[in-house]
């Protein structure tokens, strides 16, 4: 069965039916540099428009980022008696 992939709302014909999913995902990434991280998603089957064959479609969605966030570096405010103010710690 021929497989389909989306992305971005685009339909991209299978560039190799020896390549996995996830290499044909590395294979686009060289275009879309955001897919090389991107979330498979199985869409399953849909008839061929004006054929009886069928084919399948995969969905590559970007994951969402949380750049910054989880860093590990718990920042803290530390008052200091002889100043007029505070200092931050990193």
């Amino acid at each position: 069965m021929a497989r389909v992939f989306v992305y971005d709302g685009r339909e991209f014909p299978d560039p190799d039916q020896k390549l996995s999913n996830d290499e044909v995902r590395q294979h686009m990434a060289t275009y879309f540099p955001e897919l090389s991280n991107a979330e498979t998603k199985d869409l399953g089957e849909r008839k061929v428009k004006d054929s009886e064959e069928k084919e399948h479609l995969w969905e590559f969605k970007k994951r969402v980022g949380t750049k910054g966030v989880g860093s590990g570096i718990d920042h803290k405010v530390v008052s200091l008696g002889h100043c007029a103010g505070s200092v931050t710690v990193r």
